[in-house]
């Protein structure tokens, strides 16, 4: 199970904004504010998802720019977000290395069904099945 720190870390300049104690919580209404548009620029610049990902998979060039111009994500977009780095943070524990958590995202996957694991977490069920996937992963069991 990642925890909320770890998700913490891979969004980068979001820890600033939750506080200590109930951080969970904490984060649950950050994003049902509206994270500020610089965690998603975060994982842009750290390499997590790059600009072509957001847009296939997560969030239109037109939403972006007027996202990036409001300095702040929608709810759904912050779930997104969060999402991102939560299944960013399970790989990179589960593989233990980033950039081998970073081709395993994006390879078709047996377990689904050939599809990218990154595709899949446009949706929280998408998210919940390749938390699944890792889960298995980790565990030894090989499909």
């Amino acid at each position: 199970m990642v925890t909320t720190a770890a998700v913490e870390q891979v969004l980068g300049g979001v820890k600033k904004t939750l506080r200590r104690g109930h951080r969970d919580l904490a984060l649950a209404q950050a994003v049902r504010e509206g994270l500020p548009y610089s965690a998603l620029q975060h994982l842009i610049d750290e390499g997590i998802v790059d600009d072509r990902e957001v847009e296939t998979y997560f969030i239109a060039r037109r939403t972006l720019y007027v996202r990036r111009n409001k300095a702040s994500l929608s709810r759904e977009q912050s779930d997104i977000v969060v999402r991102l780095a939560r299944i960013q943070a399970m790989a990179d524990e589960v593989f233990g290395r980033r950039d081998q958590a970073r081709a395993w995202l994006r390879e078709p996957n047996g377990a689904l069904k050939g599809q990218i694991p990154l595709a899949c977490l446009d949706t929280e069920e998408g998210g919940r099945v390749v938390e699944a996937v890792l889960g298995r992963i980790a565990h030894g069991i090989v499909e």
